[in-house]
């Protein structure tokens, strides 16, 4: 099949369990780009969370960040398309999360807000201090998100990071009574509070059809639950070695383990 676009995931994906880039990977990668396939990077961070990796790679390529929530290329203040949570939905969410003592942040298009430096925060805080003064992300501990909120910034998602399951279920049950919201699974203890409508899936869609691509000419490659809906909408939906088991059941080939290059495997296998 002749794949005119291939679509990423990066954390345990492209990235390996060290939170780096294979150099197989980036082989492979640049092999893509070479024969002419359209390559987007899909990842549930800010796009400015990926600057260095995609310097990494070395192509200027297009970006679905905060899970679909805004698509652009890096750098560009014109995004090819953003969607923004009604500030009411995003303030029940921070007041459903104060409530039952989760931590909790928030994405703009290019900041992470948060009232403490933990969970995700904190993670990104001290990777914060591996990287060049270019690369730096944009943390800012507020007093309190939702004045953010009122004070006109635009939120693309919200991010829980609870401490246990209680935690997690009792926040659920609250996140369901809003009209038109989720929570999606991200990664290891985190859940992305999205809208229904927005998610990588319907992200790659939009590329594919602005660029007059069939899903047929689709290649995923994705490792969690957040991976899904992108993966059902490829020809070829690839789950790594490591992903979720749920992932591997909406896959067509499951490849070899990020630790293992599966990116680069699987893209030697059926792309070039």
């Amino acid at each position: 099949m002749n794949y005119k676009l291939c679509v990423f995931d990066m954390d345990g994906t492209v990235l390996d369990s060290n939170s780096s880039i294979p150099k197989r990977n980036i082989d492979a990668l640049k092999r893509l780009a070479r024969r002419g396939v359209q390559i987007v990077i899909a990842t549930g961070r800010m796009d400015a969370m990926v600057k260095n990796y995609m310097r990494q790679i070395g192509l200027d390529l297009p970006v679905i960040s905060c899970n679909g929530g805004l698509i652009r290329k890096l750098g560009s203040d014109n995004a090819i398309a953003e969607f923004t949570i009604q500030p009411e939905k995003i303030i029940k969410f921070i007041n459903i999360c104060r409530s039952k003592g989760a931590v909790f942040h928030m994405y703009s298009r290019s900041t992470m807000f948060t009232e403490k430096i933990e969970g995700r925060a904190k993670f990104f805080y001290e990777y914060n201090k591996t990287l060049p003064e270019e690369d730096k992300i944009d943390i800012r501990l507020v007093r309190d998100c939702t004045e953010v909120v009122l004070g006109g910034t635009p939120i693309i998602k919200g991010i829980l990071c609870p401490q246990d399951e209680n935690i997690y279920e009792a926040v659920r049950l609250e996140v369901e009574k809003i009209e038109g919201m989720t929570l999606v699974q991200s990664g290891s203890g985190l859940y992305d509070f999205m809208r229904k409508d927005v998610s990588k899936g319907s992200a790659v869609r939009c590329i594919a059809d602005n660029m007059g691509i069939s899903k047929q000419e689709i290649a995923a490659f994705g490792d969690n639950h957040n991976d899904i809906s992108m993966l059902m909408e490829a020809g070829l939906s690839v789950a790594m070695g490591n992903a979720e088991e749920e992932v591997k059941k909406h896959a067509s080939f499951v490849t070899l383990t990020n630790d293992e290059s599966g990116v680069a495997y699987a893209i030697e296998k059926f792309i070039l």
